[in-house]
């Protein structure tokens, strides 16, 4: 049976970053990812603003 691809995004990574105070813009730069993957894996306080 057809699990998906490999896992190629770290999404620990991401909030690690983004705890630090990187902009979504940045981190995507950082990892070589989309704006709206980095948006998928944070929390919603995070997008908000109020992380």
């Amino acid at each position: 049976m057809y699990k998906g691809g490999k896992a190629r995004i770290d999404p620990e990574a991401v909030r690690k970053l983004a705890s630090e105070g990187v902009r979504p813009s940045h981190i995507a730069r950082q990892l070589g990812i989309s704006r709206g993957t980095v948006y998928r894996f944070l929390p919603t306080s995070m997008v908000d603003g109020q992380g």
